[in-house]
């Protein structure tokens, strides 16, 4: 059997790795008694670390921003047909004071007097209350005439556009803010 080459590092630890050609490598540490304790040192110690940073950095650099990208996307106007404004008259059902975006439930009544449930989309609380609206600008119950730019598809979905009147009064004439302001 030929001679067996060993070298032994100092961990700093109060300890000692000796490593031996062909095998695997041992811990050797001194208890305080005096004694040694030998032990399969880990292996790939530095490899598992250096692997652990290359996982965290390619996590930071690579997947976050791929996941995110969706996120930044959804506030399109691609669904609603901006050449058309309708006008709806109908009674409150819900109101919906959240973000990221506040919802009002109207059950309307078309030409031919059949109820439809719209639901309409506001902006944000912030920007809404930047326009006047709170929490209590519209109560389950308000009868409600509305500027309302449909849904492409013909549901009844919409974002508000100008005119507001809440129970006879004019909440607001005009154009709401444009997405995004």
């Amino acid at each position: 059997m030929p001679p067996t080459r060993a070298l032994m590092l100092d961990s700093g630890l109060n300890d000692k790795i000796l490593l031996t050609e062909g095998l695997s490598p041992f811990r050797i540490a001194l208890r305080r008694d005096g004694r040694a304790r030998l032990s399969a040192a880990p292996r790939g110690d530095v490899e598992g670390t250096v692997r652990a940073k290359f996982a965290i950095i390619f996590l930071a650099v690579v997947v976050l921003p791929a996941v995110s990208v969706p996120l930044f996307a959804h506030h399109g106007n691609a669904a609603y047909d901006t050449t058309k404004t309708i006008t709806l008259k109908g009674t409150v059902t819900e109101y919906t004071w959240a973000n990221p975006h506040v919802f009002l439930k109207v059950d309307a009544k078309d030409d031919s007097g059949n109820t439809s449930h719209w639901v309409i989309e506001a902006q944000s609380t912030v920007t809404q209350n930047a326009a006047g609206w709170s929490r209590t600008t519209f109560k389950a119950g308000d009868e409600v005439t509305l500027d309302v730019i449909p849904i492409k598809n013909g549901s009844p979905i919409g974002r508000f556009k100008g005119r507001i009147v809440i129970n006879g009064t004019v909440f607001k004439e005009g154009a709401q803010p444009a997405p995004g302001q």
